[in-house]
């Protein structure tokens, strides 16, 4: 099971990496008024041909260590540096809601993060105090389902009944976080 959940995780990480780089390559074109004429290739120039300008060095926001965010995180940072004339390496936060911030700070190029995460940071919303417009959504990865659970004894059964108690919620500044307080 163990080779499995690693196979998975790279194939995640390959397909997340396949959307950054066909997102990035998208994201920056350049016109052709820009770049000077030339008298003998003039009828052979592209107008607003799509050019990929590289940063030299940028860094892809994941989550803790042993979570899927981080190992998609170092797959995608490992093949923008394969691929790409960048440097990109895997940053470990406590997840999409730290790298959201990272990215508003421009401290972060790339991150993961949930789309509920993202909808409340661009909004203003829930943990946010203001709109965090300062990022774009390159693609969608995959699902995640919230779950709560609580032992067979506890006096909790309900969300209602939990309301005011201490909770484990996932790190600080995590997605989980994010769907915890929003639940």
């Amino acid at each position: 099971m163990g080779k499995n959940i690693k196979t998975l995780r790279r194939f995640l990480a390959l397909v997340m990496a396949f959307g950054v780089v066909a997102g990035l390559c998208a994201c920056t074109q350049q016109s052709s008024s820009s770049a000077p004429p030339s008298a003998t290739s003039s009828e052979s120039q592209t107008p607003d041909a799509v050019v990929a300008e590289w940063p030299d060095f940028l860094t892809v926001g994941g989550g803790s260590t042993g979570g899927v965010f981080f190992s998609a995180a170092a797959g995608i940072a490992q093949l923008l540096s394969s691929e790409t004339d960048t440097t990109a390496t895997a940053q470990t936060t406590t997840g999409g809601s730290q790298n959201i911030q990272l990215i508003a700070n421009g401290e972060m190029e790339l991150g993961i993060a949930a789309a509920d995460a993202c909808y409340q940071a661009w909004n203003g919303i829930g943990s946010y105090e203001k709109p965090l417009q300062e990022m774009n959504v390159i693609c969608a990865i995959y699902s995640s389902y919230y779950q709560h659970v609580v032992r067979n004894d506890s006096k909790a059964q309900s969300f209602e009944e939990m309301a005011g108690s201490t909770q484990v919620v996932g790190g600080s500044g995590s997605g989980t976080e994010v769907s915890a307080r929003a639940v």
